[in-house]
């Protein structure tokens, strides 16, 4: 099991914010009631709150997987862009869905713990117990290795497109 946990916060992470996932193909699902309440939500960001609770979002890049890749072999990202910093800076966390087809976004506006997770990973995010029942759970074999590719990049607003 592999996940990369980028944590972004403020001035990048505000009220301005904006989450967007290049291509726009892809399954949402909340890991708790919380986040499943706020689904159509996901991709926006508030203040800090008092009393936040986190909420967490799995995305599913299933139906993508095997799609063409851009020349450093990537073919997904996670694009987070603020119009008001510097007319619109930006981080992409661009990645192989080859590799990486599952991606958690980690959402915490709570005041004093005000952060986004953005987590590509090779697995749904499960418990391992769980991810094992559903036969789901990665091995590597003896001698056996892998290898990811992954790039964060600080990008404009005005270069963030439809797709890498």
């Amino acid at each position: 099991m592999i996940l990369y946990h980028i944590n972004v916060g403020y001035p990048l992470l505000d009220s301005n914010s904006r989450l967007n996932i290049e291509p726009d193909r892809f399954e949402l699902e909340g890991v708790d009631e919380r986040a499943e309440a706020e689904l159509d939500r996901f991709n926006s960001f508030s203040s800090p709150q008092p009393g936040y609770e986190e909420r967490v979002y799995q995305v599913d890049f299933g139906g993508d997987r095997g799609r063409g890749e851009d020349d450093q072999g990537l073919n997904q990202a996670l694009v987070l862009t603020n119009p008001h910093l510097d007319e619109g800076l930006g981080l992409a966390v661009r990645f192989n869905s080859d590799q990486l087809p599952y991606a958690v976004e980690w959402k915490m506006m709570g005041q004093g713990e005000y952060a986004l997770g953005l987590e590509p990973a090779n697995c749904p995010h499960l418990p391992r117990a769980q991810l094992e029942e559903r036969d789901e759970l990665p091995y590597l074999e003896p001698g056996e290795s892998r290898s990811y590719d992954l790039a964060i990049e600080v990008v404009e607003e005005k270069s963030v497109g439809n797709g890498p």
